[in-house]
């Protein structure tokens, strides 16, 4: 019900808020730390953030890993329809395979050698 959803988008948005610096790595710090990088390694990982740019407009996205997703993020609610209901908002940037929308997307993350699917957010977590 519209309860349910309301009380979704407010985890969510709890979730980004309480944790977005913490445990999300910004994209463009090199994988291997060097001397001259005095930035905290990120703790108990959630995913990365990445600074966006689209046209005017300046943004983030949110690369979440699947099972943060699913243990955290959508903790006490079924993943599958908490995924369709942010895929609905507007608030998951979905992928494609095989002609299908998914709630994932099949993205190259830093310094990972293969794709890696993740749940990819926009920044307005539904406000």
């Amino acid at each position: 019900g519209s309860s349910e959803a309301a009380e979704l988008l407010a985890q969510v948005r709890h979730f980004f808020e309480m944790h977005g610096e913490a445990r999300f790595t910004p994209w463009d710090r090199a994988p291997e730390p060097t001397e001259a990088d005095r930035t905290p390694r990120t703790s108990n990982r959630a995913g990365f953030v990445r600074k966006v740019f689209d046209g005017e407009n300046q943004g983030l996205k949110w690369y979440v890993f699947p099972d943060v997703f699913r243990r955290v993020v959508a903790a006490s609610f079924n993943a599958g329809e908490a995924a369709s209901l942010l895929l609905e908002r507007g608030l998951l940037i979905p992928g494609e395979e095989g002609g299908r929308t998914r709630p994932t997307r099949k993205e190259r993350l830093p310094g990972y050698s293969t794709t890696t699917r993740v749940y990819v957010f926009r920044d307005d977590f539904g406000e």
